[in-house]
């Protein structure tokens, strides 16, 4: 499998530097880690993260984990969910950093990623 990767914000980042674990996003569950596909990044970001949160996301190689990702398809979603039970990522494993640029448009604040830092 292709690289997952992890979307939270840049002052979780920051802790996560000094803690040497990923911390828990606005998109995880309680004992659920929230992973995404490449493509799903932006949608995912549009939905769940405001400009003033300076998101990033970070990519993984899926042999990283310990458990292993099951996958969801939400009907009324136009991504789908990876979950990693019971799992805490550790910061080192991370491979790249991609940020993402707020744009204003007609619809509100869309975000589109820049690259890889």
């Amino acid at each position: 499998m292709n690289s997952v990767f992890k979307i939270l914000s840049s002052e979780q980042w920051d802790e996560a530097q000094i803690t040497g674990y990923i911390p828990q996003s606005v998109l995880d569950e309680e004992n659920s880690v929230h992973v995404a596909l490449f493509e799903d990044l932006t949608s995912i970001c549009q939905q769940f993260f405001e400009p003033s949160d300076y998101p990033i996301a970070l990519e993984f190689s899926p042999d990283s984990f310990l458990g292993e990702i099951h996958w969801d398809s939400k009907e009324q979603k136009s991504w789908k969910d990876g979950w990693l039970k019971d799992e805490r990522i550790l910061a080192d494993t991370v491979l790249s950093i991609y940020s993402f640029t707020p744009k204003q448009s007609a619809d509100g604040v869309t975000f589109s990623l820049l690259g890889e830092n």
